[in-house]
Formats: structure tokens, C-alpha cells, sequence
């Protein structure tokens, strides 16, 4: 895997590309991230027992995660992740086909959003800034 400058090797239970802070359920794989930084993190567990990977579950949901032995989290531009045989993957929940290897990379401005103007009443417009 190389990400953010940095290249480290493993057989890790889980990787992700997170642009947000959480997934859809409410579990927090990313404490921090933010949609609007034009950045994602590589998000890694490194594998370990089972009942060790299921005894840091509730942190996902109460907080903590990045403290749990084995989590990395790593805030880049673009990232390759190079598998040693085909590996099936989702992308946004959605079956993707088994590959070698994955490229991430943002891409500025690609997406192009129609948002609301601000009013007077609503100078900030109608979206809210995380803190």
C-alpha cells in the first residue's frame, strides 16, 4: 500500500477510502475526516483475531476507534493498494470485480453541485459547519 508518502506492506482485515467521517450505518471508520478538506483518508485495520476485531466494534459506534492497536489512518491525495491475488471489493456498498490492485485518487472540482443561495434570513446557507 502506498498513501500520503508513505509505503507499508501487511495483510490487513480491512482498508478503506473514507472521505467522510462515517458510513451509512453510524459507524465512525474515521474520526476527523471531513468532506471538504479535498483530501481522503486510507483507513486500515490490520488483522488480528476475530475476537479481538469484535471486541473493538462498539468503539466504531462510541468512540475511540483510532486508539485500537492495529488502526492506521493516513490523510492523502491518492493511494495504490496492490493485492497478491485478486481480491473482490465494494465501492459505496456497491460488488465490484476481483483486482490486483486499486488506484484512489481525488479529483477537484469533478463533481459539479447546485446548492441553495444563502439568504438574509440564512446568511450561512442552509448547511452546517462541523467544527
Amino acid at each position: 500500500m502506498e498513501a500520503g508518502g508513505e509505503h507499508f506492506a501487511g495483510r490487513p482485515f480491512l482498508v478503506a477510502f473514507a472521505n467522510g467521517p462515517q458510513y451509512g450505518g453510524g459507524a465512525v471508520i474515521n474520526p476527523g475526516g471531513r468532506l471538504d478538506d479535498g483530501r481522503f483518508e486510507l483507513v486500515v485495520y490490520d488483522d488480528r483475531p476475530y475476537l479481538a476485531i469484535l471486541a473493538c466494534a462498539p468503539r466504531l459506534f462510541l468512540g475511540g476507534i483510532e486508539g485500537v492497536r492495529g488502526y492506521r489512518r493516513i490523510s492523502t491525495t491518492r493511494a495504490v493498494v496492490t493485492m497478491e491475488r485478486p481480491t473482490e471489493h465494494h465501492r459505496d456498498g456497491e460488488p465490484e470485480p476481483a483486482a490486483l490492485r486499486l488506484e484512489i485518487a481525488l479529483e477537484p472540482r469533478a463533481l459539479p453541485l447546485l446548492v441553495p443561495r444563502a439568504t438574509a434570513e440564512d446568511p450561512e446557507g442552509p448547511f452546517v459547519t462541523l467544527a
